[in-house]
């Protein structure tokens, strides 16, 4: 009877253990309203949930959107962004966020969408710059490689 009570108390373990670990190794992904994540890694996110990413290097894939009006009897300007792709490389931070460059105007958004970088962040103030590609881009870059 204790053998088995002990089998049972260390498969318990075992099985909280392979729950719990990959829980605690995910990164919280944050980004600005601006930016909406459509993929990562080829898998569909929903926009209003949390994302969770484990270690690694992750694609994703987004667009850029942002309303400016200049006056206040402006009608306004959407700039938008064809589809984006950038990757991404999670460690072992349990905070990530992904910022634009400075964007304070129309033509700074326009500059942005013609030249697309994002800034990540961790929580421990360590920063690097992620180029982002069209899909163009990408299919170039593929046929370069071969």
């Amino acid at each position: 009877m204790f053998v088995s009570m002990t089998k049972t108390v260390i498969a318990a373990s075992l099985v909280v253990s392979a729950i719990a670990a990959p829980l605690a190794s995910a990164a919280t992904l944050h980004v600005p309203d601006s930016i909406q994540i459509s993929s990562i890694d080829g898998h569909a996110v929903n926009v209003f949930s949390t994302i969770k990413l484990d270690a690694g290097e992750h694609l994703i894939t987004l667009k850029y959107r942002d309303y400016f009006n200049t006056y206040a009897d402006d009608s306004g300007d959407w700039v938008n962004s064809n589809t984006l792709f950038g990757k991404i490389n999670i460690g072992q931070q349990t905070e990530i966020s992904l910022a634009t460059p400075k964007i304070l105007d129309v033509a700074d958004a326009r500059a942005f969408v013609q030249q697309p970088t994002l800034l990540q962040r961790d929580g421990q103030g360590n920063s690097q710059t992620i180029k982002l590609q069209s899909a163009y881009g990408v299919l170039a870059n593929l046929l370069e490689s071969h």
